[in-house]
């Protein structure tokens, strides 16, 4: 297997998901091409819709290694009605180098970023692509999770939000994020499709959370921008934050810093 496979195979497997959601009336087909057994669009008429070859265009979707152009895509993504998000995951996948994960072993976190940190009074946190919590503040523990109580195994958001009972009882808006927070995950884990520790993690998520799994299969994908997050308290009251990300943290794309900001 070559370093390149297990991206192309998500390539593929991602066209496949969206060709599948189409109809040909929402596309602009004429009436005979609904006359199927299958719903969803098939690989020919996808073809047909971006000016490829259905050779072409079926090998692309078996995630064989095939030139591919910036041109195509973009008429393959406007075949398949990509939304911007979407077509962002396209391009990630076709065209970017694939990166490994920040370890929480293999970045150093500094003392003047620890500092920063610890001097944030909002909730505020540093985690890499895989969402392992790097390094976290005292206001984190206090609505999140106390991350020094957890085993190392366990200071992962993604696997917070989704196994811990506690945690999804204290935000109200759960069942409203929680449906982003998959899509984005999963572009992040096709980004680093065969990286071990994303595949154990996905499946211990998996046979854990039921939702998770579910909200998985639908193989939808997004990309970060922010948000809120409502947090309740056991007397009724409700306190609102605006999530807020900075990229590039010592030069790491792949580490971010999150902090809560409360709404006025």
């Amino acid at each position: 297997m070559t370093a390149d496979e297990p991206r192309l195979k998500a390539l593929g497997e991602f066209i496949k998901s969206c060709r599948a959601r189409l109809t040909p009336d929402r596309v602009g087909l004429p009436f005979g091409h609904t006359r199927r057994r299958l719903s969803g669009l098939r690989r020919d008429e996808v073809a047909e819709l971006a000016g490829v070859s259905t050779t072409w265009y079926t090998w692309l979707e078996q995630g064989r290694d095939i030139q591919v152009s910036r041109h195509i895509l973009d008429c393959i993504g406007r075949a398949l009605r990509l939304n911007a998000d979407e077509y962002m995951h396209l391009m990630k996948l076709a065209q970017f180098p694939i990166d490994t994960p920040a370890d929480t072993g293999s970045l150093v976190i500094t003392p003047g970023l620890r500092k920063i940190i610890d001097g944030i009074v909002y909730p505020s946190m540093v985690v890499n692509d895989r969402a392992d919590v790097l390094a976290w503040n005292a206001a984190s523990g206090s609505y999140f999770v106390d991350f020094s109580a957890v085993p190392n195994h366990e200071r992962n958001m993604i696997w917070q939000w989704f196994t811990n009972v506690s945690l999804q009882a204290r935000i109200a808006n759960w069942e409203e994020r929680s449906p982003y927070a998959v899509a984005l995950f999963r572009g992040i884990c096709d980004k680093y499709a065969g990286d071990h520790e994303i595949t154990h993690l996905v499946e211990k998520l998996k046979q854990t959370s039921q939702y998770f799994a579910e909200q998985w299969a639908r193989r939808e994908v997004r990309q970060k921008s922010g948000g809120f997050l409502e947090f309740l308290f056991s007397y009724g009251e409700k306190q609102s934050f605006e999530v807020t990300s900075f990229l590039n943290i010592n030069s790491r794309d792949d580490v971010h810093c999150y902090v809560f900001t409360p709404c006025e």
